[in-house]
């Protein structure tokens, strides 16, 4: 089994909002605490988040396991383990570009591609 592969969250209980998974209750207090309450999103919102965090966390666990087992550790994680895998998956995914760059590229493409047909 590749050891990327990250396991998705449970899916919601279908019982009442009491049985509901914390992970799912502090989705929807994040989503509420920027202004969004539980009509203005579909439920799916909320599941999305939770897959994303979970993906996010393993993967970052996963890395900070061959940190540690590079060190000699073995599976014996640090916190050091876990920064340095934090602070590569930062340096790997940089912050986007702002929206008018691609725009810009993409204006310029067509741009081009118009006057080469003609």
């Amino acid at each position: 089994m590749d050891p990327r592969a990250v396991q998705t969250p449970p899916p919601p209980a279908a019982a009442d909002a009491g049985d509901e998974p914390r992970d799912a209750r502090v989705v929807k207090e994040i989503l509420h605490s920027v202004g969004l309450k539980e009509g203005d999103y579909e439920q799916a919102v909320a599941q999305q988040f939770l897959i994303l965090a979970y993906r996010y966390a393993g993967g970052v666990l996963v890395d900070a396991l061959a940190y540690a087992d590079h060190a000699g550790r073995g599976a014996s994680l640090d916190a050091d383990d876990v920064r340095l895998a934090i602070l590569s998956n930062a340096t790997f995914f940089p912050q986007l570009p702002s929206r008018e760059i691609p725009q810009e590229a993409y204006s310029e493409d067509l741009k081009e591609h118009m006057f080469l047909e003609a």
